[in-house]
């Protein structure tokens, strides 16, 4: 008879380590299997933008572009679309025309004067600053025309001074916190002229000072100068130059005259 191939095959695969051994042989055999996917199109990665928002963004540029176009033709239109508007007492808002003017009364007008001096008085401020904070007056027209007043006024025993002229400098009125301070500086010449020696010899010269300041007087700087100087006469000159050397106590009281006058103003 046939040898019972089967009944072997099963008891060798019922011992675990030789089944395995088959099996591994059993598998390698079998042909694989591949698996055809179909190319399909490719899904974009591109976020997408929903229909409504788009037509909602398109129907707010409609919107702005009318809202824009109406206030243009407010702005330039004429007739119904133009109007003017005043604002009332209390903040409110009228379409009616401005109030006309109204002429102050005597009375009226001598009050508001009245209250603008006792502000000035109390303060020393405009009338406009009643906190009476910084505020600053240039007084310097004023000043140049009352020192050169001043300077053509100076009085000197045997000496002879002329043509004053103001070359530079400003005057000030300030107040500070309510209080009135005043400053000045210039620099000025005049022409000075005198008689030395025993023949009455005619020397002449200019004075040129600086420095000429309301905070430093004694701080003043005066140069006196000989026109022609020559060494022939150079005492005669030294005598002119001595007896015209008092000037300096005399440009001290000017300085003092300047300043009492700007403070009346």
């Amino acid at each position: 008879g046939f040898f019972p191939f089967g009944a072997l095959f099963n008891f060798l695969f019922s011992i675990p380590p030789i089944s395995t051994v088959i099996g591994f042989f059993f598998k390698k055999g079998k042909k694989k299997v591949v698996k055809i996917v179909k190319k399909g199109k490719k899904t974009s990665t591109k976020p997408t933008v929903s229909r409504a928002l788009i037509e909602m963004s398109d129907t707010t540029k409609v919107q702005e572009q009318e809202n824009k176009s109406k206030l243009v033709e407010q702005a330039t239109a004429k007739g119904d679309l133009s109007y003017s508007y005043w604002a009332g007492k209390s903040g409110t808002v009228t379409t009616s025309q401005a109030p006309e003017p109204k002429k102050l009364t005597e009375e009226e007008a001598a009050k508001i004067h009245q209250e603008t001096e006792k502000s000035k008085s109390t303060t020393g401020a405009s009338a406009w600053n009643h906190a009476g904070t910084f505020e600053e007056k240039n007084c310097s027209a004023w000043a140049k025309t009352r020192l050169t007043s001043l300077l053509g006024e100076i009085s000197m025993s045997g000496v002879n001074l002329t043509e004053p002229k103001i070359t530079s400098g400003d005057a000030n009125v300030f107040v500070v916190r309510g209080k009135k301070r005043f400053g000045f500086e210039f620099e000025f010449e005049l022409k000075w002229s005198t008689e030395a020696g025993e023949e009455a010899t005619l020397i002449e010269g200019t004075i040129r000072v600086q420095e000429f300041s309301s905070d430093d007087p004694e701080d003043q700087v005066v140069d006196i100068s000989v026109s022609g100087s020559t060494r022939s006469r150079a005492a005669l000159e030294a005598e002119a130059i001595k007896r015209v050397s008092p000037i300096r106590s005399k440009l001290l009281e000017t300085n003092r005259q300047l300043l009492n006058d700007l403070k009346d103003k």
